[in-house]
């Protein structure tokens, strides 16, 4: 199984660097670090991004449209995947395990995400590959919204301990670099 580590987004916060391209404690980089994790989980890691990614020794995808944010690389991703599904990943993940990525990739055969306040994290999730038609069909029609394209394919919820939770802690500002 695959599983997309979605390389997107302008980081405006952190002046335009690339967060999946930032170094983590162990001087790896998030993206090396997440794609080693999938690795140890048996998965075969991808990368969806429209940029260059220096450093990073791992087949690139780019999104299905440009401009359409992260469902265009949702869509590139299960195009990539099929006739399999696919696991979607953040690329500014800098905690997740291997353990957590195999919990994730064996938990059923339908869309799953773990949900807080009522709210999917779709950049931690499982989707099947009868959502590649789901999700082309949104981007066709405009509506973008990775929370809708979960709630038509009626994904379940993956329960996570705090531990687990804890994992999904992702890097949004400079402040979030130094956890890392």
């Amino acid at each position: 199984m695959i599983a997309a580590i979605i390389a997107g987004g302008d980081a405006r916060r952190l002046g335009g660097a690339p967060k999946w391209l930032m170094p983590t404690r162990d001087g790896r980089t998030i993206v090396a670090r997440l794609a080693d994790e999938c690795r140890e989980a048996g998965l075969s890691p991808i990368v969806v991004s429209n940029r260059p990614l220096f450093g990073a020794d791992l087949p690139r995808v780019e999104d299905a449209s440009d401009g359409e944010g992260p469902l265009a690389a949702v869509v590139a991703a299960l195009a990539y995947a099929a006739p399999g599904p696919a696991i979607i990943l953040g690329g500014d993940l800098p905690r997740v395990s291997a353990a957590l990525l195999a919990r994730l990739a064996t938990a059923g055969d339908e869309a799953m995400a773990p949900l807080r306040d009522g709210r999917f994290e779709p950049m931690f999730s499982r989707l099947p590959a009868r959502a590649l038609e789901v999700a082309r069909s949104r981007l066709a029609r405009r509506e973008l919204s990775l929370q809708g394209l979960f709630r038509e394919l009626g994904a379940a919820a993956l329960p996570l301990s705090e531990a687990e939770w804890s994992e999904l802690a992702d890097v949004d500002e400079l402040r979030d670099l130094a956890a890392l």
